[in-house]
């Protein structure tokens, strides 16, 4: 039954993982200086939000080491070495693909910088859908022009000062 391919433990990939928790850590940290104080709750759930998928991440590795550290029966560790392989189904991404998807975000960084929040969200859901996704173009135009909507409507509703941009092609709008 064996293909002579090792199965990555639980702990491969968690360093990912730790570099989430950790920017998420200071994200929220940070989020807490935000003034006024409505211009703080956005951050501070989304932050926290990921940091209790960081932790429950940790914790499902955690649980599936001690599992596979038990060898009380056959079954048992065979049922941990297949919870092994979903935990680490992406562990294994060649260096490539971790690049091509920073380059994704950084790009969406610097649309944020050039174009503001709003316009940079919109455009790399569109392109992001499009191109990654292969969803057909007028679906992912369609889900962008959503988002943009729904951040316009957000901002709108929780009285959100978005950064400003270098270029900002929505400020008659704000």
């Amino acid at each position: 039954m064996t293909t002579g391919e090792t199965t990555p433990g639980p702990w491969t990939g968690a360093w990912l993982t730790l570099v989430v928790l950790a920017v998420c850590l200071v994200a929220f940290v940070i989020a807490t200086g935000f003034v006024p104080a409505t211009t703080r709750y956005f951050p501070l759930i989304v932050s926290a939000g990921c940091i209790l998928v960081a932790l429950a991440d940790l914790a499902k590795r955690a649980l599936a080491a001690r599992r596979m550290g038990s060898k009380e029966s056959a079954n048992t560790a065979a049922n941990t070495s297949s919870q092994g392989e979903v935990i680490n189904q992406t562990a294994s991404a060649s260096p490539v693909a971790i690049l091509k998807y920073a380059g994704w975000f950084f790009s969406y960084l610097v649309g944020v910088w050039l174009a503001s929040l709003v316009v940079a969200s919109g455009l790399f859901v569109t392109a992001f859908l499009w191109r990654e996704a292969r969803m057909r173009w007028w679906a992912a135009f369609l889900s962008g022009a959503i988002v943009v909507g729904l951040v316009i409507f957000a901002g709108n509703v929780f009285h959100i000062r978005w950064p400003a941009s270098l270029l900002d092609p929505l400020k008659p709008l704000m």
